[in-house]
């Protein structure tokens, strides 16, 4: 939640600089998940920072269910629990990994 918050505040200071820059919605930069949200409630006038979270947490669980869909896609990727460092290890020396 502290980096949600600070995603948050830096968005909005970024966001208003928009208007003297004349950003526009459709340049790739802006598309991002946080700036587009930003962009299209300006846009639309329906500026509420409530609904603007929403729509960003929303499009973040999006975004990750489809990078899980497209990893999963491979039937040779191995998961770990990135703090089970010992089955980590252990999978790389079985395959002659070497580990300094």
């Amino acid at each position: 939640l502290v980096y949600f918050a600070k995603t948050i505040f830096l968005l909005k200071k970024s966001i208003g600089f928009c208007p003297q820059f004349r950003c526009d919605s459709s340049w790739p930069e802006m598309q991002g998940i946080g700036y587009k949200e930003w962009l299209d409630a300006l846009e639309s006038g329906e500026y509420s920072i409530s609904t603007v979270k929403k729509e960003i947490v929303r499009n973040s669980v999006k975004y990750a269910k489809r990078q899980m869909t497209f990893f999963n896609s491979f039937e040779s990727v191995r998961w770990f629990d990135p703090r089970d460092v010992g089955s980590i290890r252990g999978y790389l020396e079985e395959r002659g990994v070497a580990l300094s």
